[in-house]
């Protein structure tokens, strides 16, 4: 009996720590004057709120100014050593990643997924990632007509169970 491959996902979404930022710059070598630059760009920025004729002036967050043109060229550095694992495959999209993998059959399918997100979490802790947990799901994309059980990881309040896909 031929058995298909199962195929499976975890979509996460990040913010980024720009301190992780400048630090992998110095280590890939980005040339100094333009790290400095890139920091200047984004750290210590201000908000002026105007009522009136009051000005006030916020201190803003550290981070990329969301749509501008450097936003996805710092977002390619900061990930840039994200950790990869044989059973899966990551794919990235501005602030959007998505960890795929197949396999023989479901539970080692969820296995690789599993294994791949403990590995993840080390990264993300170790950078201050913050995953936007009402933004992750898990996806299982299969012919079956019955759903494996949600893996461990998953079932966590960081992730919100699976959801069936019919193809």
């Amino acid at each position: 009996m031929l058995t298909r491959p199962q195929c499976s996902s975890t979509l996460l979404r990040h913010l980024t720590e720009i301190d992780g930022l400048i630090y992998k710059m110095h280590r890939l070598k980005i040339p100094r004057q333009l790290t400095l630059l890139i920091q200047s760009y984004l750290k210590n920025r201000n908000l002026t709120l105007r009522v009136e004729k009051e000005l006030s002036t916020l201190r803003s967050t550290y981070r990329v100014v969301q749509g501008s043109r450097l936003g996805p060229h710092c977002f390619n550095i900061f990930i840039n050593d994200i950790c990869q694992m044989p059973n899966t495959q990551l794919a990235l999209f501005a602030d959007d990643t998505a960890i795929m993998g197949t396999g023989p059959d479901k539970t080692s399918n969820v296995t690789n997924l599993n294994n791949h997100l403990a590995e993840l979490e080390k990264w993300l802790i170790r950078w201050k990632i913050k995953i936007n947990a009402d933004k992750c799901q898990a996806v299982f994309f299969t012919r079956a007509r019955k759903l494996p059980p949600p893996p461990p990881n998953y079932t966590d309040e960081s992730f919100h169970g699976a959801t069936k896909l019919s193809t």
